[in-house]
């Protein structure tokens, strides 16, 4: 699953990098995941401007389905990864279209969604500032039965993140050693001094 938002209504604030960022997923997932557009669902506020992607899912976050849609397409997972990319917030929300526009991080991926899938495995990668507050939502006090691996950019000394037209140095990174280094995928964490626990696996394994 792929959360993809931007400042629609601003080319000032526009990331620029949101649509070369899930580009760089989706070659993640084809490449080296073997994923067909069936596994892949994106969900979003927007077109991204009018750029269409081979997505057979596709789902709007003001769509008045949109739960039903995620749920439904949750219940048919073995495993799951959830790449974030857009703008966070230190009160804990993403924003989608303006600052007008926001929910908070439970209200987009609530625990009940991910109940299905606590005997299995489900990844999460928060590209955006205050990505760090994922940690919080999946802590023993709000989900004692699910301990997802994350992986976010974000900490709370260093809680903003750094992007480029050409992508989020963060996503860019990511991609390029998980196809082509991933035996060093823990090790380059640790130097870049990203968030990771002991217990975290790499994406797709079991």
């Amino acid at each position: 699953m792929i959360y993809a938002f931007d400042y629609i209504e601003s080319d000032k604030l526009s990331l620029q990098s949101t649509i070369n960022d899930i580009h760089f997923i989706w070659t993640l997932g084809v490449s080296k995941y073997l994923l067909t557009p069936e596994d892949v669902m994106i969900i979003g506020s927007v077109d991204l401007k009018g750029k269409i992607l081979p997505w057979k899912h596709r789902c709007f976050l003001d769509s008045k389905d949109y739960f039903h849609v995620v749920e439904e397409f949750l219940n048919k997972c073995e495993q799951l990864l959830v790449y974030f990319t857009g703008h966070g917030t230190q009160d804990g929300c993403i924003l989608y279209g303006s600052d007008l526009y926001k929910r908070r991080m439970i209200e987009l991926i609530p625990a009940n969604f991910l109940y299905g899938l606590q005997a299995r495995q489900t990844w999460i990668i928060a590209d955006m500032c205050y990505s760090h507050l994922f940690t919080d939502l999946f802590s023993d006090q709000h989900c004692p039965d699910i301990t997802p691996t994350i992986f976010i950019p974000t900490s709370r000394d260093h809680p903003i993140v750094i992007s480029m037209p050409r992508g989020s140095i963060f996503t860019v990174e990511l991609v390029r050693i998980l196809l082509n280094d991933e035996e060093h995928f823990f090790e380059w964490l640790d130097s870049k001094g990203y968030h990771h626990k002991s217990t975290d696996t790499l994406p797709f394994t079991r």
